[in-house]
């Protein structure tokens, strides 16, 4: 355990465990967990504030006092510490983060922590149901805003679990992620393959019909990507 001081609070850092304590003060905890591979360029395009500061510590309370930072970044050489506005994706397929720089994201406990809920029957996994009718693409980036995507269906499994979460929310109708371009066959945005569950007649193809929607009853149509239509977005616990 290491203690030390920063404008006036006193900081205990207990392996990833930020807490901030002051006389009076609100006590707030936030756990950090390293991230060994991401994309550099793309994870300094969200961040809120450049500093420098003496310790990768100091970095860590300076992001635990900011209700805007999700992580952080300490470039050793320099001594900068960059607050940043997203969380970071925890992957293995971008390059690894170079030793010299140490990147923490925010590690979750609650789905509810930012704003969804938890998923019934698929662990680590959180949704958030919009009620507000987007387009296919709009529906797209406000799930990767989030942190996620629109909700996935590689399975028969999840197809159920998404069922659910449509009769719990009473929607009749959502957008769910997949298209048939550019592949020429229906498949998830990632070129995996998809579940399908297509309604009697459907799909129909006609007119250029390239993106699904998926009814109450569980059957799917396709239809415009420009349509309007409800949505859910999903993300994992921790990303």
């Amino acid at each position: 355990m290491c203690c030390y001081e920063v404008g006036g609070v006193l900081c205990r850092v207990f392996g990833m465990t930020i807490l901030l304590a002051a006389s009076g003060a609100h006590v707030t905890e936030r756990s950090f967990k390293q991230v060994e591979h991401a994309d550099l360029e793309e994870l300094y395009s969200n961040a809120l504030q450049n500093v420098s500061v003496h310790s990768l510590a100091t970095c860590s309370t300076l992001c635990s006092q900011n209700v805007d930072c999700k992580s952080y970044a300490w470039t050793n050489y320099s001594s900068q510490c960059s607050l940043l506005s997203e969380d970071v994706r925890r992957t293995s397929f971008y390059p690894l983060i170079p030793p010299d720089i140490a990147v923490y994201t925010t590690f979750y406990s609650d789905c509810s922590e930012f704003e969804y809920e938890a998923m019934t029957g698929m662990s680590g996994l959180c949704y958030k149901a919009y009620t507000d009718y987007q387009s296919y693409s709009e529906t797209q980036s406000i799930c990767q805003n989030d942190g996620g995507n629109l909700v996935r269906i590689p399975t028969l499994t999840k197809h159920a679990a998404i069922l659910q979460v449509m009769n719990l929310k009473s929607s009749k109708e959502i957008y769910i992620d997949g298209t048939n371009i550019p592949y020429g066959s229906w498949r998830l945005s990632d070129g995996s393959p998809m579940f399908l569950n297509w309604r009697s007649g459907e799909p129909t193809g006609g007119g250029g019909e390239n993106c699904v929607i998926m009814f109450d009853d569980g059957t799917y149509n396709d239809v415009f990507c420009t349509a309007l239509i409800p949505f859910i977005c999903e993300r994992q616990l921790n990303v």
